[in-house]
């Protein structure tokens, strides 16, 4: 990987804990600030896609997306940056992802272990992107993540500097974490020994509940990953979650959608 390139990986492997959005938001951010974003979708709902590229149907990008990429092992950089990278924005390119993506680990058990005997299934992703980073450097790469601990979050981690956890305040994403930090701790050993966990946000959160801040504050009180959690939370509001409806470039209410992401950024870039 490209040393002054911060690759991070947003994950949880639980559904409804904003990690698309989060993702999106952060490359939007990064990019506003000047810095150079390639944002990676290995999701196959494609969601990240959706929010930065404002295309209606994903599958506009069939054929040319982050799977193809990974599974052109023979490409240099010049041809996966023109097959598969695409200018979305001002600063940000993408790496689109559509429902194939979830065929990835057939892919890789079947043809790719035969093909290429020896070589790792995990580093695949973190192959093609240290390929594009050569021809193409960028400040920050950004991935998002589906909701498992499968061959996509494991390439996600191997090719990541640093780990962005999410928490969505609920008994099922707080049951998560201990199984999202062991695999953490697994891809370190054995892939990517210099990997960091930046911290854990905590998003979604609902100032009405009395459960959702006890949730936080249980998380918070925890010596293991209490010292881990931002202090920013991003909290469940109207403007943010119709993101997904307005997108970035003519949102009237973007500043009150991403108010609290420009918080999380600004103290996550101060953690790298």
């Amino acid at each position: 990987m490209a040393s002054k390139t911060t690759v991070l990986y947003f994950g949880i492997q639980k559904g409804g804990a904003a990690k698309s959005t989060t993702a999106a938001t952060t490359a939007y951010i990064l990019a506003r600030r000047g810095q150079r974003v390639l944002a990676v979708d290995l999701d196959s709902q494609g969601n990240l896609t959706n929010l930065l590229s404002d295309v209606d149907d994903i599958y506009e990008y069939s054929g040319r997306t982050a799977l193809e990429a990974m599974k052109a092992i023979d490409a240099d950089g010049e041809e996966l940056v023109s097959r598969y990278v695409h200018p979305v924005s001002n600063g940000i390119d993408l790496m689109p992802s559509e429902d194939f993506m979830a065929t990835l680990s057939r892919w890789l058990y079947r043809e790719f272990e035969r093909s290429y005997p020896g070589k790792n299934p995990g580093l695949v992703l973190r192959a093609a992107l240290n390929k594009i980073l050569q021809v193409r450097p960028y400040d920050y790469v950004v991935i998002d993540s589906p909701p498992s601990l499968g061959d996509q979050s494991i390439n996600g981690m191997a090719a990541a500097t640093h780990i962005v956890s999410l928490f969505e305040p609920s008994k099922f994403c707080l049951d998560a974490l201990p199984r999202f930090f062991e695999t953490v701790h697994h891809v370190r050993q054995q892939l990517n020994p210099n990997l960091k966990v930046a911290g854990i946000l905590a998003t979604m959160v609902d100032k009405r509940r009395s459960d959702a801040r006890l949730l936080v504050e249980t998380l918070q009180d925890d010596e293991e990953y209490g010292p881990l959690l931002f202090e920013q939370r991003i909290y469940r509001r109207a403007a943010t979650g119709r993101l997904n409806l307005q997108g970035f470039a003519t949102n009237p209410e973007l500043r009150r959608a991403i108010k609290e992401y420009e918080q999380f950024t600004e103290e996550l870039l101060q953690r790298l």
